[in-house]
Parts: structure tokens; sequence; C-alpha cells
């Protein structure tokens, strides 16, 4: 199963720390790695040169930056053109939040279920490797956008939000909402006009417009 996985990874200027992310990832027998540098700058090559020297593993990258979406189709097309044998692929960050053990539990149940999507799903009652949870993925939409709109106003985070959602979601074509909190949902609502409940979502584009419909 190893062998048959693989991990594209979108990295937009990335830290010293991502080689130690790879090598956690190596140690545990995920060798099949593909980097996608997102535009970094000549400023980040030392990494992205050492990354490239590691056995199994490769960048590929392309000048400008096209966000995290732009970059996970270029992956997914790179893989499907040079790399057959892949059976079941696994997207991480390179922040190096998603443990090696938890790519391996996810490359195992989609090799199960084949032609299936697997989604990992965040659960806060514990935490890998006995660290704290950083404070931030403890804040809740909900909260956060409480907390942020007492510090900044709300009209500016109305603002931010509307503008980080719509530039985000221009980058895919569709949307999977899982167990979406009452915050989330109503910014579907608002910005959108669907429920928000969880389910399949096809993003339909129209020149800067875009729309959301359930499927």
């Amino acid at each position: 199963m190893k062998q048959n996985c693989c991990v594209p990874i979108p990295a937009y200027q990335p830290p010293e720390k991502f080689l130690e992310y790879t090598a956690v990832l190596r140690a545990a027998g995920i060798r099949n790695i593909l980097v996608v540098d997102d535009g970094s700058g000549e400023q980040y090559s030392s990494v992205l040169d050492r990354l490239r020297r590691l056995e199994g593993g490769e960048v590929i990258g392309y000048p400008g930056n096209r966000g995290k979406g732009g970059a996970m189709k270029y992956g997914f097309a790179h893989i499907r053109s040079t790399r057959p044998q892949c059976q079941v692929v696994v997207t991480v960050d390179c922040d190096g939040q998603h443990t090696a053990q938890d790519v391996l539990r996810v490359a195992q149940d989609a090799a199960e279920h084949p032609g299936q999507l697997v989604l990992g799903v965040r659960d806060f009652t514990k935490t890998a490797n006995g660290t704290p949870v950083p404070l931030r993925s403890l804040l809740p939409g909900e909260n956060f956008a409480r907390i942020a709109a007492a510090t900044v106003g709300a009209q500016l985070v109305s603002m931010l939000v509307n503008y980080t959602l719509e530039n985000l979601l221009s980058q895919y074509d569709c949307l999977v909402v899982v167990e979406p909190d009452r915050a989330e949902q109503r910014m579907l609502q608002k910005h959108f006009g669907v429920d928000g409940s969880a389910g399949f979502y096809r993003i339909e584009k129209s020149g800067t417009l875009l729309r959301l419909k359930a499927e």
C-alpha cells in the first residue's frame, strides 16, 4: 500500500521545518512524495533543492502563485501522467499538521474503498504525540469571528471573510461540506444562497461571480 500511495504537498514559501516533516513521512515508509512549489521564489530554492535530492521525492512548480487549489490541480495532473502506479493519493499541508500515522490511516482506508473519496475530520478531544492543540485551532469559526469583530470591527471582518471565501473557492470545481458549525452555515447561506448543510456542492463560475449548486 505504501508503494502505491502518492502524497502531493502544495508548498508556498516552505520553512526549514518542512524538511523535518518530509523526513518524518519517509521514516514511516511514505517515500512517494510530490512537492508542488506554488511560486515560492528564489529565496526558498535551498529548501526545495534539498527536497529534490531525496530518494523518491520530486519537486515540480511554475512561476507565480496560483493558490492551494491551483497547486493541487497541477499536482494531480502530474501524478496522473507520470505515476500510473499510484492507486492512492493522500493530500497533506506543508506545515506538518497531518501526522504520518494519519496519512497511513487515510491511505489504508482509501485502498480498501477504491474509487471513493476519503475525508479526514479533525478530533480536538485528543492531541497527536501529546502536543497541545494550537489555540487558533481550538477556536471554531463562530467564536473566532466574534473575537475578530470585537477587535477590528464587524464590517471589516465581513469584508475579509467574503473576500477570502470567494478567493479560495474560485480555485476549485466543487465543495464538500462536512459537519459545518452554525457560523459556517450562515456564511454559505448569506454569500451563496444555499442552506450550508453537509453535502456536495458544485462550484459554478460566471466571470467574477461564483455560485454553489447542491448535488
